[in-house]
C-alpha cells in the first residue's frame, strides 16, 4: 500500500501537460464569460446588431487566429443569446403591462371610470427607474460600471423602456412587438454603456 502511494506519476500523463491543459480551457471559459457580459452591453445598444458587431467582439477577445477558427459558431451562439434576450424582454413588458393593467380595474372599480391607454404621466409612474434596472433590464445592466454611465445614457435606457413597454400595450401581434421595439434602437445605438471589466468593446462599435 505505501509503496503504491509512493509511486510517482506515470510518465504518460505528464503535469504539465495536464496543467497547460487546464488553463487553456480555464482561459476560454474566461473570454466566453466576456463575450457574454459583452453581448449584453451591446443589446443595450441595439436589438438588431449588424453581423461585424459579433465579429469584431469575437476577434479582440480570442484574437485573429482563434476568430478564424470559431467565428462561425461563437456568432451563432450569440444570435441565439439575442432572440433569447429578445424573447425575455417581451415576456417582462407583458407581465409588466398585465400588472398595470390590473392595478387600472382596481381604480376602475373604485372610481366608477372606464379604462384607457395609460398616460405619458402614468407610464413614467408605474415604469420608474427601480423597474427598469432590477426587472425590465435587469440582466443586462450588470455588465454595466454604473460609476462611469452617464445620466444622459441611463435616460435614454429609460426612455427605451417605457416606449417598449407602450408598444406591448398597444401590440398582440408578437411580429409586430419585435419589429417595433428594433426601431427603438435609434434611441439607444449611439450610447456609450461601460463595461464593468473596462475593456468596453460593444460601446466603442460602430453600429
Amino acid at each position: 500500500m505505501l509503496a503504491a502511494l509512493s509511486t510517482p506519476p506515470s510518465s504518460n500523463t505528464p503535469l504539465t501537460t495536464l496543467t497547460s491543459s487546464t488553463l487553456s480551457a480555464s482561459d476560454n471559459n474566461d473570454k466566453y464569460h466576456l463575450i457574454d457580459e459583452e453581448m449584453k452591453c451591446l443589446f443595450l445598444r441595439t436589438r438588431n446588431p449588424p453581423d461585424h458587431a459579433f465579429n469584431k467582439i469575437t476577434q479582440k477577445i480570442f484574437g485573429h487566429d482563434a476568430y478564424q477558427s470559431m467565428a462561425k459558431s461563437i456568432n451563432k451562439r450569440y444570435r441565439k443569446s439575442f432572440s433569447d434576450y429578445q424573447y425575455q424582454l417581451k415576456n417582462v413588458l407583458s407581465v409588466l403591462v398585465k400588472e398595470f393593467q390590473e392595478f387600472q380595474q382596481m381604480a376602475e372599480s373604485e372610481c366608477n371610470t372606464e379604462r384607457s391607454n395609460p398616460t405619458d404621466v402614468e407610464v413614467n409612474n408605474f415604469i420608474s427607474r427601480e423597474v427598469i434596472l432590477k426587472r425590465i433590464l435587469s440582466r443586462h445592466v450588470s455588465a454595466i460600471d454604473f460609476t462611469k454611465l452617464s445620466e444622459t445614457s441611463l435616460e435614454k435606457l429609460v426612455e427605451f423602456s417605457r416606449k417598449g413597454f407602450k408598444i406591448v400595450w398597444s401590440e398582440t401581434d408578437i411580429s409586430i412587438v419585435r419589429k417595433k421595439i428594433k426601431e427603438l434602437d435609434i434611441i439607444t445605438e449611439g450610447l456609450e454603456i461601460p463595461f464593468r471589466s473596462r475593456r468596453n468593446i460593444a460601446s466603442s462599435l460602430k453600429l
